[in-house]
């Protein structure tokens, strides 16, 4: 899994959404292979609910600009 400031490339950042935040926004199965009946909208944890959409937030940064806010 990618912390913050390690996805450096487009192919980390598309090895990231397919493989971590995609497969986060939805329930999958349980431990013993059974859909998660009843998890509509929950999200990959089955705790958490998605309320809305996902969306994705682009923050452009000037070449040698280093003092990002963190969020």
């Amino acid at each position: 899994m990618f912390r913050n400031g390690q996805i450096q490339t487009m192919d980390d950042f598309w090895h990231w959404l397919n493989y971590t935040a995609v497969p986060s926004l939805r329930a999958d199965n349980w431990y013993n292979d059974k859909r998660p009946v009843g998890m509509r909208g929950f999200l990959g944890d089955t705790v958490s609910r998605l309320m809305g959409f996902a969306t994705l937030r682009q923050l452009r940064v000037k070449k040698g600009q280093h003092n990002l806010r963190q969020f």
